[in-house]
């Protein structure tokens, strides 16, 4: 093998093989789903240049086929890529069979830069048993060269110059006149600007119109200088380089402004077509500031306004700001600061529009958006023009929605819906006995920061118990409304608020004998906004704790109301209406409609303990339990070989399993009843596993009757054929199965699970199956809300009797309206619930057969339970 290094101009194709030269596929040594692949490595490292090309300046970097990288990728992506050099790849690579696509690479798609190409070839092909699979892989420059030649003439010319290369990627490369390296690019567009200062000081930049580079080219581009009266940049273009002609460029004194850029307009703090919402007369902090830069200088700075307000003030559609004229004191006093567009010409100015925002002020029925756009033309004609942004002044609202004077002491509550912004700019004042305003002083404002709405705790000499007093709010800009504050003959008693998902029991307290006469037709309305907007909500007058003859400090009586159809977790402003009097406001939030996890029981655990005999559990980390723990207890090891049974299921087994799918199915074994089936839990019955014993969903609990015990036998299966129940003496301890949430400890139950919700019911699924029918077995509900003291707040229990199919059952919880907080729920299931089930007798069992040793059981009543939904 020859092996090249390319250096020079030297520009012929290379092939390289490392394979046998194989022209055909050569069947190889006997193997297993493998086949080889014979590589010939077509590599040629030279760029493309048209006759006009300088191809001395085309020369590519010392690259050699040693150099490149190979990998090889499988169409399924079933292995791995893999990476070889070209030594590691050999003459015959071995590799399985199938279809690939084999790539050899030097650098990256992303290369870019001085020295830094891509040289880049693929090919697809298939491999087959055995077989050697020719493959010829061509590899060529992927990205572009650009070389720029800089004549003495040029050089000894200029005393200060910079030639820039702008590539597809937007990034600047800077060539000097004894530059050697070489400039790969990617392919796209590119721009050569020049920079330079001439002999006498002047200076300019021309830029030359783009061109596409395209990959495996060389573009060649000599710049040269004129000198003499006519002075001429000339740059020569490889021709390569097909849409760009040779361009001259007249440098003289008087034709510099022309080469220019157009005008530049940046913005600085906003987006230029950004849309600005501001409330009417409030200040704005924000920035809106624009650079004007013009190489050309500033000729003209026109500023087109599209505002119904500024034409209504008698500004113009549009200003030049570089000769505003009269115009210049309107801008002044709408906070429109200019800098260096007015005197001299110049090629930076600025205009500063922040002040502008906060002068346009909401007009009624009026299009309240402004728009702004600038135009900027230089000297040479040259034109930029770009939207700068819109205002939208919205509304500014100042209202008192709501207040009272809350002690004799001259302070009060004050509801003010205010959007300005500061809520420092409002100043309160109260009109006194002396026909003056008195200012009085906020101690306190809290935001809603969701409706805009302030609660404000004021006081002043004007607020007294004896009378009611007028307020109005006011800022520099606008004055809103009176409001009459007085001492509420109706108060809500906020502390006393009992808060539900969906409903409240809400404390008034009345004032006089007048309304409280009229109690029955108080109405409650809520407001989800702060206070802003009210809606009335269903009112029933649940009880009275204090009547005229038995008053206290507080008012001459005192009701509950209950007050329903809210929604969870939601935050209310609320108050109580009768005819024209309103009360107080306070605020509340309801609690979340929260639910029970696992509800469904649709997963499941086991761990197996012995031969037949698992522990079942909801779940990993589940709030539910069992009492499985205890019946599973007295597992052991042994299925009848030498008699040893330890490991069955009559002697240990969970008595709460899943309803489907149970991994306790044992082969059927042994003569006697229920031999013939399979311990899937239930001795009679079909031996499949179960898949549609669940309400919905994918499972459901089971929750199971068991007997257990290390001395069980499976000798009943035999004997009460002969004599009724005679061999229930081989079965130990008869336990009924529980559902609970908590935990069970030493195979004691800890009923309960932290909850902070009081759901008014609770609904489920069951399904109730007896051994035999009418044997008057019954399982068990029960659902207990706690609060922090572990005291019962609500209870509900039913018995759940035999069933043929799945049945709803729904539990109302009743609270009384001064019930505590919920801090635990306990909800529990129990399988058999009446003790004369618990007899060792037939008809309330199945029982193992006489001879089984696996999964036979002894197994009472079953109840099903299924969707566990919490109503609100």
């Amino acid at each position: 093998m020859k092996k090249n290094i390319l250096a020079g101009v030297a520009c012929a194709t290379l092939l390289w093989s490392v394979t046998t030269g194989c022209s055909e596929e050569t069947q190889l040594a006997s193997g297993s789903d493998a086949g080889y692949i014979a590589l010939a490595l077509d590599f040629d490292p030279s760029p493309l240049t048209g006759p006009r090309g300088d191809r001395s300046r085309a020369t590519s970097l010392e690259i050699t086929p040693d150099d490149l990288t190979l990998t090889l990728t499988h169409a399924s992506g079933a292995i791995p890529p893999k990476i070889y050099t070209v030594a590691e790849f050999g003459s015959q690579q071995r590799v399985n069979t199938g279809q690939y696509t084999l790539e050899a690479a030097y650098g990256s798609a992303d290369s870019e830069g001085w020295d830094s190409p891509w040289y880049y070839g693929s090919q697809q092909l298939t491999v087959k048993n055995e077989s050697s699979t020719p493959v010829n892989l061509p590899v060529r420059l992927a990205n572009a060269m650009v070389n720029v030649t800089l004549s003495k003439g040029f050089t000894d010319y200029m005393t200060d110059y910079t030639v820039t290369v702008t590539t597809a990627s937007g990034t600047d490369y800077v060539w000097a006149s004894d530059e050697t390296r070489r400039l790969y690019v990617k392919p796209g567009s590119v721009m050569v600007s020049i920079a330079f200062t001439k002999p006498n000081g002047k200076q300019a930049t021309a830029q030359v119109d783009p061109f596409t580079a395209e990959a495996r080219h060389c573009y060649n581009i000599n710049i040269d200088v004129e000198a003499g009266s006519a002075e001429t940049l000339r740059l020569t273009f490889d021709d390569t380089i097909a849409e760009v002609k040779d361009v001259e460029i007249d440098i003289t004194d008087a034709n510099l402004p022309m080469l220019a850029a157009a005008p530049e307009i940046l913005t600085e703090g906003f987006e230029a077509g950004s849309v600005i919402a501001n409330v009417s007369g409030s200040a704005y902090d924000g920035l809106l500031k624009t650079t004007i830069v013009a190489r050309g200088k500033i000729d003209t700075a026109v500023l087109n306004v599209g505002s119904s307000y500024l034409r209504s003030k008698g500004w113009p559609e549009s200003i030049d700001l570089a000769n505003p004229g009269a115009a210049q004191s309107l801008l002044e006093s709408y906070g429109v600061k200019t800098l260096g567009l007015t005197g001299n010409k110049s090629v930076f100015a600025v205009v500063d529009f922040s002040g502008l925002v906060s002068k346009l002020l909401y007009v009624d029925g009026a299009d309240n958006t402004s728009s702004f756009a600038l135009t900027v033309t230089d000297l040479q004609g040259k034109e930029k023009t770009l939207d700068l942004f819109s205002v939208s002044v919205e509304r500014l609202v100042l209202e008192i929605l709501d207040g009272s004077i809350i002690t004799d002491n001259g302070k009060a509550t004050v509801l003010l819906h205010y959007n300005g912004g500061n809520i420092a700019d409002v100043r309160l004042y109260a009109d006194n006995d002396r026909g003056t305003r008195d200012l009085l002083t906020v101690k306190s404002a809290s935001l809603n920061a969701q409706s805009g709405v302030y609660t404000l705790e004021v006081e002043g000499k004007a607020i007294t118990a004896e009378n009611p007093v007028l307020v109005r709010p006011e800022t520099d800009n606008v004055a809103g409304e009176k409001y009459t504050l007085k001492v509420p003959d109706l108060r809500v008693v906020e502390a006393a608020t009992n808060a539900f998902a969906t409903h409240v029991y809400a404390t008034l307290d009345f004032m006089n004998d007048e309304l409280l006469a009229q109690k029955s037709d108080v109405k409650f309305e809520v407001s989800t906004d702060g206070g802003v907007t009210y809606s009335e909500v269903n009112t029933t007058l649940e009880s009275d704790t204090y009547s005229s003859s038995s008053s206290r400090v507080a008012g001459v009586g005192t009701s509950v109301y209950h007050i329903t159809g809210l929604s969870a977790s939601t935050t209310y402003t609320f108050r109580a209406r009768l005819g024209n009097e309103k009360s107080t406001t306070a605020s509340l939030t309801t609690e979340e409609a929260a639910q029970l996890p696992d509800a469904g029981f649709d997963e499941w655990t086991s761990e197996k303990k012995g031969d037949y005999q698992y522990l079942w559990k909801i779940a990993d980390g589940s709030v539910w339990s069992t009492v499985n723990d205890l019946t599973i207890s007295t597992f052991g090891s042994g299925s009848g070989s030498g008699g040893i049974t330890g490991g069955c299921a009559y002697k240990a087994t969970s008595g709460t399993i899943p309803a489907n799918g149970r991994s306790t199915k044992s082969s059927a074994h042994g003569g006697g009843v229920g031999t013939t089936k399979s311990g899937d839990g239930h001795t009679q019955g079909v031996a499949n596993l179960f898949s549609d014993r669940q309400n919905r969903g994918n499972n459901a609990a089971l929750i199971r009757t068991v007997g257990w015990g290390s001395g069980n036998s499976a000798a009943a299966g035999w004997a009460w054929s002969l004599k009724e129940n005679a061999g229930f003496n081989t079965c130990n301890t008869i336990t009924p199965g529980e559902l609970f949430l908590g935990s069970c400890i030493n195979y004691i139950p800890n009923y309960g699970y932290q909850f902070t919700s009081r759901p008014s019911l609770v609904s489920f699924y069951y399904h109730y199956d007896v051994v035999t029918s009418g044997n008057g077995d019954y399982g068990y509900a029960e659902v207990i809300v706690y609060d922090i003291n572990d005291n019962p707040i609500a209870k509900a229990e039913t018995n759940l009797y035999e069933t043929g199919s799945y049945k709803l059952v729904e539990m109302p919880l009743t609270y009384d309206s001064t019930a505590k907080n919920a801090s635990k729920i306990s909800v529990r299931f129990v399988s058999s619930s009446n003790s004369a089930a618990l007899a060792k007798d037939v008809k309330f069992w199945h029982t193992p057969g006489s001879n089984n040793t696996s999964g036979g059981e002894y197994v009472g009543s079953e109840l099903y339970i299924d969707d566990i939904v919490l109503n609100y």
